[in-house]
């Protein structure tokens, strides 16, 4: 024992030695300084970070009146993601001022109704009938077999904005009982009504169109009601004076002169 120096047991010392002989270098051990260093390091890591809620900005989906809650969905996701493509889009685009709604023909009694009104109120058995919006089509097909399994001769036209639904449309319409044209096109600009309007036939024109839609196909529409023709709206009626003849519990609204 000696005063004023450290004693170093036996068993250190051996350690010591070995050390020094197998040449590894003992790390100096972590003042206090380090040890709070390294456990504040460590609860970092095992520390978990509460979930950060972004609010989504509210989303401009324009008139959406007479949507169900399923093409309402459609709408939010093709508005949050540009790129999403849509299972069922008829007429324009909703993102750029559409002026046809989002909608498939699946409710066959609402059809059904439909080509009841056209037959209980055409004055003739000859028919040119144009659906504008017409996707791909089958709606316009179905209509066109009932009518004329009823007995009239049917003429049948469809206009669709979106090429890749015109497509299928197309596709169909040529292997289909029921002949079928079809056009790709905005319904503003192409000469449906030079078709529907030809004389021998009674012109009707089909269609689901949003109001402001409607109101800019006026000049069209008056034409088709003044050569004796029909117009047959879902949903919206027309938004300017027109001779009501019909409507149903399906909402359909039927314009054009009383059948005789």
């Amino acid at each position: 024992f000696s005063v004023g120096r450290r004693w170093v047991g036996p068993r250190s010392a051996m350690s010591s030695s070995e050390s020094e002989s197998s040449g590894v270098e003992r790390k100096p051990p972590l003042d206090c300084y380090q040890l709070h260093k390294l456990k504040l390091q460590r609860r970092a890591k095992a520390a978990v970070a509460p979930p950060v809620e972004v609010e989504e900005p509210e989303l401009d989906l324009g008139d959406c009146e007479g949507l169900d809650a399923e093409t309402l969905a459609l709408v939010r996701k093709m508005a949050k993601d540009p790129t999403h493509k849509a299972s069922k889009c008829f007429g324009f685009d909703w993102a750029a001022g559409s002026v046809a709604p989002f909608w498939a023909w699946k409710d066959s009694e609402a059809l059904e109704s439909a080509v009841r009104l056209l037959l209980d109120h055409a004055s003739v058995r000859q028919i040119r009938l144009c659906d504008l919006g017409c996707g791909d089509g089958a709606a316009l097909q179905q209509a066109g077999l009932v009518l004329r399994d009823a007995g009239a001769v049917v003429n049948l036209l469809g206009v669709e904005l979106d090429a890749a639904v015109c497509e299928r449309a197309q596709d169909a319409a040529a292997t289909s009982a029921m002949p079928m044209e079809v056009w790709q096109g905005s319904f503003f600009d192409l000469p449906w009504l030079e078709w529907v309007c030809d004389p021998g036939f009674q012109p009707v024109v089909l269609m689901y169109l949003l109001a402001p839609g409607i109101a800019q196909l006026r000049d069209q529409l008056e034409r088709v009601l003044a050569s004796g023709g029909l117009v047959l709206t879902l949903k919206w009626e027309l938004p300017f004076p027109a001779p009501r003849v019909a409507a149903d519990p399906h909402v359909w609204y039927l314009y054009g002169a009383p059948c005789c």
